[in-house]
């Protein structure tokens, strides 16, 4: 069962002597595309008031630096947006650019309403509904840093049952030797029957190097559990179609006992090995990749990997009503699978003018199915090619890797480009290509223990092309995109796994367009798409508009924001969500648009502290209308949340 957590002196006490968990722990590590382009931190950071492609204004907090295992000499500072996305207490809303789908509330299931591709390496079990709240090895930061870093962030909405808790600690331990700490706690009780969740998230990084940075090595653990209350959503639409301030908890729902359960374990040991002697003194200094002279890098990672995903209803309805046909036993529904993984990655890289790396990863699969016990073994040929020419005019980056074993001729090509041209603004361009297996939910179901599905589908092949052009100085940027899928999987009206028999194709256009005068802004993003025969279902407008003021304020003492966030989509058949499966399916039945939903905030900054208070949904204290963010689960009603954090270093 899921226990709702409250806050109290001895919780926030520890909190302040432990330091745990990150600001942005969601954030993916940015790629060689520093503005501008795609899947660089500022886009995953620019949730909302910035404009997706535009960068972010941002500073240097402070001395503390870090890096990503993947990319060991390519520092990052800790830096400060201000007020910019503070507000945005949601990691959907700074994991996802553009509008998503979430089902009611913080914390729930949610699927982007923008089509993205999601890059493939191997094995996948095939459950995506709470990504956004999962930390991943690729996201975890290894610190660099003079003095102890400490972050802490507190939000709460209404009630003590509501919070948000979010920390950091990074600390030198002794010569060349750097500790971290990251902690992520997210209660969100929700107003509607059988609605709590609860997330939490701890990852230790720890990582030396030898005095003349000739061997280093990265040691990390992270632990994600997500816990879920499964509703079913509303019986009766009509129940809360008026009195606006009626009981929510009253609304009769559609499950009463269904939970769900998805966790991720991961341990890994990093070492890198520079045949070319790096720095003679303890100076740390990293960022070689653009050295005139040739380095040769020898490296291997071994990493422990124990992911598991439980859906259980122990008193489903004996009528089926909900369930239909997956109720399979009216005692109890139960779908459990989990794996064990362990992986080896061996690889020889040239840093000159650039980084070319070639590798090999094996990945050994200790799957139970319940009942059925499986082992799959995925190897990979790999290849990373990072070209910089110590400029700002032009840069490449292309990653590939290619199956042998178990997920033979499944493979991705993966490459990006920018090309600069000052002050008439920036290219960027993207092709993915890929091939892979169908994932193993698609392939195989088993429910309470009986074998529910099991399929023989074509793996699917995906063509994706990205073009952006961006104008800094106008806060003007337009991207197109291009999405070509080959046997497709979906999950039909009936929530099955089914195979396209044509070629899907998926047409993007994306406007973002700031305007500034004085010290008021008017920040805008536009998302036009359109889907083949249906087969996908995307609203065809989705849009972002956040209006606000941004200055000094009580004697220029005081950084300020305040304004209306106002997100919009057209009317579409938006998915179903089936909890037993983890998965958004088809339906036909139900239109959800999105009028114009208005949250409004304030927030502050004065030296390290920062705050914010926000209401959400707030037109709906004019209109009194419910809206619907999914069939069945409206958007909640109106409520407020605070928030504070402090940043402290020593």
């Amino acid at each position: 069962m899921i226990k709702t957590s409250k806050l109290n002196i001895k919780t926030i006490l520890l909190l302040l002597c432990c330091s745990w968990a990150t600001l942005n722990m969601a954030q993916s590590p940015p790629s060689f595309v520093n503005s501008g382009g795609f899947n660089s931190a500022s886009n995953n950071a620019a949730g909302g008031g910035s404009g997706g492609n535009l960068p972010a204004v941002i500073t240097v907090e402070d001395s503390t630096q870090y890096l990503y295992v993947d990319a060991p000499n390519r520092l990052y500072h800790i830096t400060d947006t201000g007020v910019d996305y503070f507000h945005h207490f949601n990691p959907i809303k700074l994991k996802y650019p553009y509008p998503y789908q979430q089902l009611g509330d913080f914390g729930q299931a949610h699927q982007p309403m923008v089509y993205t591709p999601r890059i493939r390496k191997g094995f996948d079990l095939g459950y995506h509904a709470y990504d956004a709240y999962f930390v991943k090895p690729e996201d975890l930061k290894y610190y660099i840093n003079k003095h102890p870093y400490t972050y802490l962030f507190y939000s709460q909405a209404q009630t003590q049952d509501d919070f948000n808790v979010i920390a950091t600690f990074a600390k030198k331990l002794v010569e060349r030797t750097y500790f971290g700490v990251n902690y992520n706690a997210i209660t969100q009780e929700g107003i509607y029957q059988n609605q709590l969740a609860g997330h939490k998230n701890l990852a230790l990084s720890l990582w030396h190097t030898s005095k003349d940075q000739r061997y280093r090595a990265y040691a990390s653990y992270l632990s994600n559990t997500i816990q879920n209350k499964n509703n079913g959503g509303i019986v009766n639409e009509n129940a809360i179609s008026t009195g606006l301030f009626s009981s929510r908890a009253a609304v009769a729902v559609k499950l009463g006992d269904a939970q769900t359960r998805h966790t991720l374990r991961d341990v890994a040991f990093t070492q890198y090995y520079y045949l070319t002697p790096q720095l003679p003194d303890s100076t740390l200094v990293l960022d070689t990749t653009s050295s005139d002279k040739a380095n040769l890098t020898l490296s291997h990672q071994i990493r422990y990997t124990n992911e598991a995903f439980k859906f259980f209803d122990t008193a489903p309805d004996t009528d089926s009503s909900f369930y239909q046909h997956f109720q399979v036993n009216n005692n109890g529904l139960r779908n459990y699978v989990d794996y064990h993984k362990i992986e080896n990655t061996a690889k020889v890289g040239l840093e000159y003018k650039g980084q070319l790396t070639v590798g090999l990863r094996h990945a050994l699969f200790l799957v139970n199915h319940e009942p059925a016990d499986t082992i799959i073994n995925n190897l990979f040929l790999t290849g990373n090619w990072l070209l910089d020419l110590d400029s700002d005019r032009f840069g490449l980056n292309i990653k590939a890797h290619y199956g042998i074993l178990d997920n033979a001729n499944d493979y991705t090509l993966d490459a990006s480009m920018f090309v600069n041209f000052g002050k008439f603004g920036r290219l960027d361009g993207r092709l993915i290509n890929q091939r892979y297996q169908p994932n193993l939910l698609q392939s195989k179901l088993y429910i309470s223990r009986e074998e529910f599905w099991n399929n023989s589908f074509n793996k699917t092949s995906e063509t994706n092309l990205f073009a952006a052009y961006a104008i800094p100085r106008l806060n003007f940027s337009v991207e197109g995109r291009y999405h070509l899928i080959d046997n497709l999987i979906y999950f039909d009206t009936l929530a099955y796994p089914q195979q396209f028999d044509k070629i899907a194709n998926i047409v993007q256009l994306m406007v973002h367009q700031n305007f500034k005068l004085w010290k008021l802004h008017l920040d805008n993003t536009v998302v036009w798409q359109n889907v083949t025969d249906n087969v996908l279902r995307f609203p065809t407008i989705a849009t972002k508009h956040s209006l606000y003021f941004k200055g000094l304020v009580f004697k220029e003492r005081m950084l300020a924001k305040i304004g209306f966030d106002v997100r919009y989509n057209s009317s579409y058949f938006a998915d179903l969500y089936q909890p037993l499966t983890g998965q958004f399916h088809q339906q036909n039945s139900q239109q959800v648009n999105t009028p114009f939903i208005v949250d409004g905030f304030i927030s502050f900054k004065v030296q390290r502290l920062r705050g914010f208070i926000k209401i959400e949904n707030a037109n709906q204290l004019a209109t009194g209308e419910i809206y619907y963010a999914a069939p069945l689960y409206p958007v909640r009603d109106w409520f407020y949340r605070f928030g504070v954090g402090w940043k402290f270093v020593d």
